[in-house]
Parts: structure tokens; C-alpha cells; sequence
């Protein structure tokens, strides 16, 4: 027994591959339409992929110049006509974004990792920072039936929905 691989390969093969040439000629464009099949799949969902990422770029950028002009709004109003200017737009139906003046910072529950939200806190870090001269910026994510705001007890979803 000097069967070497090639040998024993090729013995094998030739049982398992049809007999015809009819049938082999099948057997070979099945292969093809899987291959090509395949081909096109991967190179689909490259490119949805790398169009979701673009648009997921614009939008983040799109909503942290929003929450800057936001923010300069704020800050350019006196300390103590903050809270009426926002009891009156709460009142009107609400702002772009729910705001709250709070004297220290409120932990979140941070959720998520991957390129699509690396690309939306590092979007929202430069542009806020750039925008609003700010050294350190904190982005997280949060599910909206754990975020806390005002003192850290109210739930985002015990709001009335016109808040938000």
C-alpha cells in the first residue's frame, strides 16, 4: 500500500463526482451559481454596511451640532431665567432634545460597544468639544427605561411624553 495522498484523494473524488459528462457539467455550474451567489452576498453587505456607517456619520454629526446650538441657547440665558425658559417650552411641547440643569453630574448606565457607537460618542466629542469649548466631554448610551434624570430618582419614562 504506497497510495499517496494525491492518490487517495483522487480515488475519492472519483467516487463521490458524477460519471457523465452531463453530470459533472451540473455538478460544475451549481458550483458556479453557489460561488458567485456567495460573491455577491459578501460584496452586498460590504457595501450596506459601509452605507449605514456613512449615514450613521452625517446623522451623529447632524445631532451634536443640534446639541450644541442647544447648549449655547442655554448658557446664554441668565442662571435664573434658565429654569422658566425651560418650564415654557416644556409647556409648548417640548424642545428638540430633553434638557435639565443639574448641579452635579447623574450616572448613567452605560450599554453598548462596537464601531457604530465609537463613530457617534467620538462624532459627539469632537464636535461638542470644538463647539462649545469644552475639554472633557462624557457621551454614553443609555436604555431609556433606566435613565435617571433631575436628582437621580425620576426615570426618563415617569416624564410626561410631551417632555421628551
Amino acid at each position: 500500500m504506497t497510495d499517496t495522498r494525491w492518490q487517495r484523494w483522487r480515488r475519492y473524488l472519483a467516487r463521490g463526482l458524477p460519471r457523465t459528462l452531463r453530470g459533472r457539467f451540473v455538478l460544475i455550474m451549481i458550483v458556479g451559481v453557489l460561488a458567485a451567489q456567495l460573491a455577491s452576498y459578501a460584496v452586498w453587505t460590504s457595501q450596506v454596511r459601509s452605507s449605514q456607517l456613512e449615514q450613521l456619520d452625517e446623522l451623529s454629526q447632524n445631532v451634536a451640532y443640534s446639541v450644541a446650538s442647544t447648549m449655547r441657547f442655554f448658557r446664554s440665558l441668565h442662571v435664573e431665567y434658565r429654569h422658566i425658559v425651560l418650564d415654557q417650552l416644556r409647556n409648548m411641547g417640548g424642545t428638540r432634545f430633553f434638557v435639565s440643569v443639574n448641579e452635579r453630574r447623574i450616572p448613567v448606565d452605560d450599554i453598548g460597544s462596537g464601531a457604530e457607537k465609537a463613530l457617534v460618542v467620538g462624532n459627539s466629542r469632537a464636535i461638542l468639544g470644538r463647539e462649545l469649548n469644552i475639554d472633557e466631554v462624557l457621551v454614553e448610551f443609555s436604555r431609556a427605561e433606566t435613565l435617571r434624570v433631575y436628582n437621580n430618582e425620576v426615570l426618563l419614562h415617569d416624564l410626561p411624553p410631551r417632555w421628551g
